[in-house]
């Protein structure tokens, strides 16, 4: 459904976000 794919585009980017996040940090 609609909601669910919203639902898997926020975790993907989520994802996304923190692994960039962390390889900005270094960890």
């Amino acid at each position: 459904g609609r909601m669910a794919d919203w639902k898997g585009q926020v975790r993907d980017w989520a994802v996304e976000n923190s692994t960039t996040a962390a390889l900005v940090n270094g960890t």
